[in-house]
């Protein structure tokens, strides 16, 4: 089932799924997060094109979110290629919370209630404070930070449908340490780490877990495409490069993308180990 098939007809594509899901016998059923939903904004770029991957191998149903018609297709379609799940996709403007909560209740009527949320959310800012736009500072804001915090309120009911539920926040380093040139997208991933912490808090007697996962610069398959590029165009070493990128991040090397999903996975699968430690920035 396409995104076109839910538009030219939504009542009958939902009944169609929910007789597929019903009669469904593939071997995805014994896999550990066979039939659990989850729910990732972000999921097409970045870090979570990573997790998207990483969740449909081991059997989720995937609501992908995005801001960006083509790209949140194409991983789609990537998904569907390499896995038996059920994958939808739903574009929303981050900032404008009719819009999102309207993806998160279309998620909700084809896949069920979420078993998890993943905000992969990520506009970076990179630019001397006193140089940024007055738009541009609003518009990191409200994508690194009211994204998340429109897709958190259009989940919780689903949450409390299904009595638990589990939310991971992709931040970032920076957002604990600051730097220069990057006060802005620091503070809006601040703000998150922020928000993990107190809602943790405030959720945890209802059965619901909020992680925030502050990884330094990640080697993406986009950041890797990128960097081979300019290695080629300045005539260096992508390793020489690499190591030039991560001492000026001040990390001893780039974070490879499988430590943070298998963080995400040992979550979602009931490790125990990160139950006391909900905001979490060791990735080795």
């Amino acid at each position: 089932m396409t995104r076109s098939d839910i538009e030219r007809d939504p009542w009958q594509a939902i009944d169609a799924l929910l007789e597929k899901n019903k009669i469904s016998e593939g071997p995805n059923k014994t896999l550990p997060l066979s039939d659990k939903h989850i729910l990732i904004a972000g999921g097409d770029k970045g870090i979570g094109a990573h997790i998207s991957l990483s969740l449909a191998a081991l059997g989720a149903k995937l609501s992908l979110i995005s801001d960006d018609p083509a790209s949140v297709a194409t991983q789609r379609e990537h998904i569907h290629s390499a896995n038996e799940v059920e994958v939808q996709d739903y574009v929303t403007d981050y900032s404008d919370e009719g819009q999102t909560f309207q993806a998160i209740e279309w998620a909700t009527n084809l896949l069920g209630a979420p078993f998890c949320l993943i905000n992969a959310i990520d506009l970076p800012c990179t630019a001397p404070f006193e140089e940024i736009p007055a738009s541009d500072i609003q518009t990191v804001l409200n994508f690194n930070l009211g994204g998340p915090v429109n897709t958190l309120r259009g989940t919780l009911d689903g949450f409390k449908e299904n009595g638990s539920g589990i939310v991971i926040n992709i931040a970032a380093a920076i957002g604990l340490t600051g730097g220069a040139n990057q006060s802005i997208y620091a503070a809006s991933k601040a703000g998150l780490i922020a928000l993990g912490q107190s809602l943790n808090a405030e959720l945890i007697d209802r059965d619901i877990s909020v992680y925030t996962l502050c990884p330094g610069i990640t080697l993406t398959t986009d950041l890797e495409k990128s960097l081979r590029l300019v290695a080629e165009q300045q005539d260096l070493s992508y390793q020489n490069l690499l190591e030039q990128v991560s001492e000026a991040n001040n990390q001893p090397a780039l974070i490879n993308p499988i430590n943070i999903t298998a963080i995400i996975e040992d979550i979602l699968t009931g490790s125990l180990i990160y139950k006391t430690t909900p905001t979490i920035s060791k990735f080795d």
